[in-house]
């Protein structure tokens, strides 16, 4: 799954060069890294394929976009990390009406402020 990026301008899903394979799957595969620069009160949303395929009794799927709206809608000012985090996987439940098939695996990172340092000449 893409990660998703919050900033204050919207939400945007990173997408990264080369393969997409699950780590691990097959052992010659090559990865490509990106580096993405976190300014203050940005949001990365990492998570499993868990999230968006877990179904509701229908049999639809929570979906690939649903990540994407929950974490535009929230108010991420006031919100930590573990906050985001309960918040995405609750949404899930919800949908799923507790009937999971999969792990869900959900990774939150909050860029806050570095911490003022005291210099005195």
């Amino acid at each position: 799954c893409e990660p998703l990026l919050a900033t204050p301008s919207g939400v945007e899903a990173l997408s990264s060069p080369g393969a997409h394979l699950p780590l691990g799957a097959l052992a010659d595969t090559r990865y490509q890294s990106r580096t993405v620069r976190l300014d203050p009160g940005a949001v990365l949303l990492v998570f499993s394929d868990g999230v968006p395929e877990a179904r509701n009794p229908a049999g639809e799927p929570y979906g690939y976009d649903a990540p994407g709206r929950l974490l535009a809608g929230l108010d991420r000012d006031r919100t930590d990390a573990a906050g985001i985090r309960d918040a995405l996987v609750a949404d899930v439940r919800r949908f799923a009406v507790h009937h999971l098939t999969d792990d869900l695996a959900v990774l939150v990172v909050r860029a806050t402020a570095a911490p003022a340092t005291d210099r005195q000449a």
